[in-house]
């Protein structure tokens, strides 16, 4: 329940902006009936002053202008490097030894790096191999795999491009990949492994 409260809390909150919700529906003014004399001028003579904008108005244009960029600037960065994570998950999976475990694929890597997941792939380190508590770890990340959890870290991701100003959108981000691993330990200790103290 927290997982999906979190995931819609997210999206309708991006897509929130982007609706128009009528707050009330116009309605038509009857005005009263005007006589008008004739040969009377009804209007004074207006004069009006050309004058250049007020320093307030012009530096805030400005500033909204400067804010527009650099919100545009967030944007770009955040999405280079969302391009680049997914770049070096491809390079990683092509270039070190991939092990066919059923729908899963262990992606054995050289150097010391902890344990993760992405779509069915499992990266670990050689060495974790041999360690204490494989197993554990293993059925870990293949929790986080049959409960499609890559899929809210690139919704989250997604998202993070568009949002990465706002302070809330992190919050749930962080809230929402603790409770993945939450989850993925419930699962575990539910498939009769004995929590580890």
């Amino acid at each position: 329940v927290n997982r999906w409260f979190l995931l819609v809390s997210i999206s309708f909150s991006t897509i929130l902006p982007l609706l128009h919700i009528p707050f009330y529906a116009p309605q038509a003014t009857m005005l009263q009936e005007v006589t008008v004399t004739p040969y009377v001028n009804l209007l004074s003579s207006v004069t009006v002053y050309g004058a250049s904008l007020s320093s307030g108005a012009e530096q805030f244009v400005l500033n909204y202008s400067m804010l527009g960029y650099l919100y545009l600037l967030g944007v770009a960065g955040f999405l280079g490097l969302l391009c680049l994570r997914i770049f070096q998950i491809i390079r990683l999976i092509a270039q070190n030894r991939v092990v066919q475990e059923g729908k899963i694929s262990l992606v054995f890597l050289e150097r010391e790096i902890s344990p993760f997941s992405f779509l069915n792939y499992i990266f670990v380190s050689t060495n974790l191999k041999s360690a204490k508590g494989w197993e554990k770890m293993l059925e870990h990340e293949k929790q986080h795999i049959r409960q499609g959890h890559t899929i809210d870290v690139l919704v989250l991701e997604f998202v993070a491009v568009f949002q990465w100003f706002n302070p809330f959108f992190w919050m749930f981000r962080r809230a929402l990949r603790e409770n993945h691993e939450f989850l993925a330990d419930q699962a575990v200790i539910s498939h009769g492994t004995a929590p580890s103290w």
